[in-house]
């Protein structure tokens, strides 16, 4: 039996009725990991864990004493999360003989996965140390796309999201500094909500950009996941004392004022892109909801080149972490973006910091004025792998092509890729829900509408 295509809720009502059992599910899980092989979505796979949990969790499942709504469901690990007793490389070979290796503690994202019973089928790819947008690394070597193996997954969350693609289980952590969820989200046709900054504690704290959450198959399984990765955690002294997620999202149906800004920020993009996303802002509007076209209030010159320097910086952090008789080992582009970083000036750090504060104020004053933002997530679909942007557009890095992304990792907001429909060759083509700090259950609902839509 094959469960490839069972969502948390349809799993854990046959758990409570016996039908089948977490032992199952992780079997067939492991089964179509082998087969998937070829997309090189895994760092390593654990089955001896992953079966003890499962026989855990059916055990509380026939005693009627499930810890959580997703007690048995089949969860992936990020390559850059902690999970006590395994490893993590981050894509990276110079951490094969880490102190931190194995981890000693979960991060906060896994220990709430953990403590709600899910079962961990292993740890998923990304670039070295989550550095760019696609998700080939020194250790690992290239991570495909599950529509099209010549085609990119995306990164840096790019195993997690061709594992969701593929129904290798159903929750995926990730993390987003840059795009890093939504862009292989929207590469790959599923799921990925970058929360609010400090929506979802983080330990240890890597960067004021960076937000942690599951990528999923599913809006419903994202917000059913959230609600527990939302949870308080006190090793994370910037995260929210309150669970922005607790309240499910959907319920009444309002109408909502949706803001629209086709062209986005940077390369223009495809027409299969601008169609998206007109097409979400008419199902959203509905009958009595509005669309409001809006121009940002910021540029794609502003925004990429102060993501330039933040870029550099933390890549400098990566490299006077790696001990010095290992940095040859390391990924050119990674070495040279470090370079970068290592060059600036404590008062260029600051100028960056006072000017970052300045768009994120605008940002979010922008995005108040209206209920959610529709715009690109991605400018185009996928491209060919082993690339880190279409050769053919004349750019030099990735950050050239994501600025759509990174803008609300600057300003800490909130931001959903949502596969809305396929390109003419095939490919996931999505759109991005923004939403003004903290108003994250606003882009699961508006999302919800366009996921009841997209399935009739």
């Amino acid at each position: 039996m094959s469960f490839k295509d069972w969502t948390i809720p349809q799993l854990t009502r046959g758990y409570e009725a016996g039908q089948f059992s977490p032992l199952e599910v992780a079997a067939d899980a492991f089964s179509r990991a082998g087969e998937a092989a070829e997309y090189n979505a895994f760092v390593y796979l654990d089955p001896e864990t992953a079966f003890a949990q499962a026989k855990e969790s059916e055990r509380r499942w026939v005693s009627g004493k499930p810890l959580s709504d997703i007690d048995g469901i089949p969860a992936t690990i990020k390559d850059l999360h902690h999970v006590a007793g395994w490893k993590t490389f981050a894509g990276s070979s110079t951490c094969s003989s880490d102190e931190k290796n194995p981890a000693r503690q979960d991060s906060p994202l896994v220990a709430r996965l953990r403590e709600a019973g899910c079962v961990f089928l292993g740890k998923t790819t990304v670039p070295e140390f989550g550095w760019k947008g696609v998700t080939d690394s020194p250790l690992t070597g290239l991570t495909r796309n599950p529509w099209d193996k010549s085609k990119v997954s995306g990164g840096s969350s790019g195993g997690a999201a061709v594992a969701a693609a593929l129904g290798i289980g159903r929750i995926h952590t990730g993390s987003d500094g840059g795009g890093s969820i939504r862009i292989p989200s929207a590469f790959c046709g599923v799921v990925g909500l970058k929360p609010s900054f400090g929506a979802v504690p983080q330990f240890p704290l890597v960067s004021t950009m960076s937000s942690h959450a599951p990528i999923t198959a599913t809006v419903h399984e994202a917000a059913i996941s959230l609600r527990h990765a939302g949870k308080h955690d006190p090793r994370d002294w910037l995260a929210t004392s309150s669970n922005v997620f607790q309240s499910p999202a959907g319920g009444e149906k309002k109408p909502l004022r949706i803001g629209v800004c086709a062209a986005g920020l940077g390369p223009e993009p495809s027409e299969d892109v601008r169609l998206a996303v007109e097409e979400a802002a008419t199902i959203l509007a509905g009958s009595n909801g509005s669309i409001i076209p809006v121009t940002l209030p910021v540029t794609f010159d502003e925004v990429r080149q102060l993501i330039e320097i933040f870029w550099a910086r933390d890549s400098a952090m990566d490299w006077d972490r790696t001990p010095a008789d290992r940095r040859h080992l390391l990924d050119p582009g990674l070495a040279e973006m470090a370079q970068s970083g290592l060059r600036l000036s404590a008062v260029e750090m600051a100028n960056a910091d006072y000017q970052r504060a300045v768009l994120a104020s605008s940002i979010n004053v922008f995005l108040n004025s209206f209920d959610v933002l529709l715009m690109p997530a991605t400018p185009f679909a996928a491209f060919d792998v082993g690339q880190d942007f279409p050769v053919e557009m004349g750019m030099t890095s990735w950050l050239d092509w994501a600025a759509n992304l990174y803008l609300f990792n600057l300003s800490q907001s909130p931001a959903m890729s949502f596969p809305m429909r396929r390109s003419k060759t095939g490919l996931p083509i999505a759109v991005q829900i923004a939403a003004g700090k903290y108003r994250d259950a606003l882009i699961l609902e508006a999302a919800m509408r366009l996921e009841l839509e997209n399935s009739q």
